[in-house]
Order: structure tokens, then sequence, then C-alpha cells
């Protein structure tokens, strides 16, 4: 029998960081993997019985409550220490939740940064993965940059990003630090390379002039989740020796390249002033890589419709 446990629900507080384990589906199990660990969803307290988090569609807020129904999803529940007022996280949430425009987030956004940032071995079947991970991406981009977008009305962020957004909004006092996250450490294990660090590389014929929209008409037929299994299938693959030269990613170095322009671009559209490495703060460097937030509980949440 489902019992909802109402002393943890009583006591958790506006600005508490739920950190959610990885669902059955391919995008979550996708990032709990490139990120060696089993969470890939983040939100924050907003309400009593409400979480404010960045979905596919916008952001919304979400009621739910706290349960001991182990068919339900895990989840990890934080606190800032030292503790700060919440009024102030809560206005800076409200800013995002009444933002007017709603739009549909690439939902391999992610997926794309973090295959450019972590380390992957250089297989010919990861590359084509992530070549059209990538173009499917930065035509999701290219037609958000053209949609009618208004600056202080529109925030381009991912579900964990939010979070820390949120945080950082109410000033240094709120900060949440990061040590040893994903994008800080910049090496790869024995046999893998990061895109990233080759993009500097690309010789003046390979650099190809960026254009505005040259994604509009790239047609993908395969779903988002059928690419996400795709790429969670060449990862996982660690027999695979069938690796490509460096010379061979040049084509999907560019589409690399093109996907942190198109992100810029949208940034000065929307006038949003944070770093692109901002926008890929995970899960897991909340979870475990920020000294200043510290683990309450772990439990069961449900979705109230």
């Amino acid at each position: 029998m489902m019992c909802i446990k109402k002393d943890l629900q009583q006591n958790i507080q506006i600005g508490d960081v739920f950190i959610f384990e990885a669902e059955n589906d391919w995008i979550s199990k996708s990032i709990a993997f490139l990120t060696h660990s089993n969470v890939s969803h983040a939100a924050m307290l907003y309400l009593p019985e409400a979480l404010v988090e960045m979905g596919l569609s916008g952001i919304g807020v979400n009621r739910f409550t706290l349960t001991d129904d182990a068919k339900q999803r895990t989840v990890y529940i934080l606190r800032r220490t030292p503790e700060k007022p919440t009024e102030p996280l809560y206005q800076a949430a409200k800013k995002y939740v009444d933002a007017k425009t709603i739009y549909d987030m690439p939902s391999l956004f992610f997926l794309a940064g973090l295959l450019i940032y972590k380390g992957i071995r250089p297989t010919k079947k990861l590359q084509k993965i992530t070549d059209l991970i990538l173009t499917k991406v930065c035509k999701e981009l290219d037609v958000l940059i053209n949609h009618k977008l208004h600056p202080e009305e529109t925030y381009f962020l991912v579900c964990s990003q939010l979070v820390y957004q949120i945080y950082e909004d109410c000033g240094q006092d709120y900060h949440l630090k990061i040590q040893n996250g994903l994008l800080q450490n910049k090496t790869a294990d024995v046999g893998e390379f990061r895109i990233v660090d080759h993009l500097n590389l690309l010789k003046n014929h390979d650099n190809q002039k960026f254009e505005a929209n040259q994604y509009l008409n790239e047609t993908i037929q395969e779903t988002d989740e059928l690419l996400a299994e795709q790429l969670y299938s060449a990862l996982q693959d660690i027999e695979d020796n069938d690796f490509l030269q460096l010379n061979s990613w040049h084509p999907t170095f560019q589409k690399a390249k093109d996907f942190f322009k198109k992100i810029e671009t949208l940034l000065e559209k929307i006038e949003m002033n944070i770093p692109i490495d901002a926008l890929f703060v995970t899960p897991v460097d909340l979870l475990k890589n920020c000294p200043n937030l510290k683990q309450i509980a772990k439990t069961k949440i449900k979705w109230i419709p």
C-alpha cells in the first residue's frame, strides 16, 4: 500500500533541489551513461507541493507528492548550506515561470553538448550517430533562431542549468559552487578523445563559413528516441574497435562548431548573457560535485495531475 511521506513533505522548503534518477527511456539512459551516473534530471521546489522544471515544451510548474511506493521514480533532495532566505529563490524562479514565450526545446540538445565535451571512443558507429544528432539539433536551433523571440520573455536553459541559474540570479551569497564538474574535467580516458579539444584544429579548407540557416533543409528520419537508443548502444559497445582517424571526424567537428555558433546566436538574440558552457551543468554535478548542496533525503516521487 502506498504511503505518502507527510513528515518529509512538510519539512522540505522552497529552493530545495530535486535530482531524479534516470528513467528507462533512451535519452535519460544516455545522459546517465555519459555523465557516469544514475541521474538525468533536476528541478527545484517552487511551492510547497510543486516543482519548477525545464521540460521539452519550456518551463513548467508541476505538482507532486513524496511516497514510499517502490514503483515511482527515485529522487534525491538537496538543500544549500548554509541556508539562506527562500523568498529570493521563489522570485528568481517566478521570473522564468512568468516568461511569456514557450518553445519546443530540442530534446537531444543536452546529449549533443555532452557528446562534444565528454570523452568518447572514435568508432565509426559513434561518429555516425554523433553526426546525426548534431545535424538534427542544429536544424532545431535554426528553427528556434527564426522564431519571433523576445528578450526577457524567452530563456534558453536545460533542467539542471535552470536550477543553477535560479541560484545565480540571487547573487553571490546563493552561488552553487561546482568542483570537479563535467566541464572542469578536461581529460579523456585512454582510447577516448574529446570533440571540443579538436575544434580549433580544423584546417582552413575544412572550416566552412557559418551560415545562419544552413540546416533548415536537412531531413533526419529517425526519431529522437531512436537516435538516443542508437547512441546508447554505440556507447556501450566496448568491443567495437572499428576506429576512425581523426581527419574522418572533421565533418562532425564542423557541425560541433556550428552547434556552438547557433547557441551563441540564439543567446544574443534573446539577450541572455551566460557563457555557453554554463548550459551544460549536469544533474550529477549538482548531486555530487557541489559541496554547498547537502542531501537531506532519498525517496520516491509521484506526479499529481
